[in-house]
């Protein structure tokens, strides 16, 4: 049998061991990190604040205050979006079914209360900022307040047969 002839110890290129360990403990620790931060993100509540008193005097009679204006956050947006899609879908199945709207009674303004006609899906006519969803009877359409709450203004989210619009 041949014997091979010993290779001489020579450094290589490679770095040492413990610093590969060093690499691999920070990896992990990063990992850990991003993961915790991640739950905190989706578990943590951010408690909702309450509105400024406004103390008037007495003898003047109190003014309503102007109330606090949010700007709609994106995920608000398209909750109500998908929220007016999923109801004008229940509406255009029932005029499909029965040749006609269903005959809601409307208010002054022409707006009716979805959640008779929902009946046990009234969950869905909310909105993302806790409004009632409207049928929009002239228009055929449903309607969200948005997020002033208040119908006919520039944030309404309106559903019908042409598509969804803001107003």
């Amino acid at each position: 049998m041949m014997e091979m002839p010993e290779q001489p110890v020579t450094s290589t290129n490679r770095p040492p061991l413990w610093l590969m360990g060093v690499v691999i403990v920070a990896a992990v620790v990063s990992l850990f990190a991003a993961c915790a931060a991640a739950w905190l993100y989706f578990t943590t509540e951010v408690p909702e604040s309450e509105p400024p008193q406004v103390n008037v005097p007495q003898g003047e009679p109190a003014e309503a205050p102007e109330p606090i204006r949010v700007a709609p956050t994106q995920a608000q947006v398209a909750k109500t979006v998908g929220l007016v899609q999923a109801v004008l879908a229940r509406v255009e199945a029932y005029r499909a079914e029965h040749g006609a709207y269903p005959d809601l009674p409307s208010d002054a303004a022409g707006y009716a209360a979805l959640d008779v006609f929902l009946g046990d899906n009234a969950a869905l006519a909310v909105d993302a900022w806790g409004n009632a969803l409207r049928f929009a009877v002239a228009d055929k359409a449903v309607v969200s307040a948005g997020a002033d709450g208040r119908f006919g203004t520039k944030d309404d989210i309106l559903a019908s047969r042409t598509g969804v619009a803001n107003k």
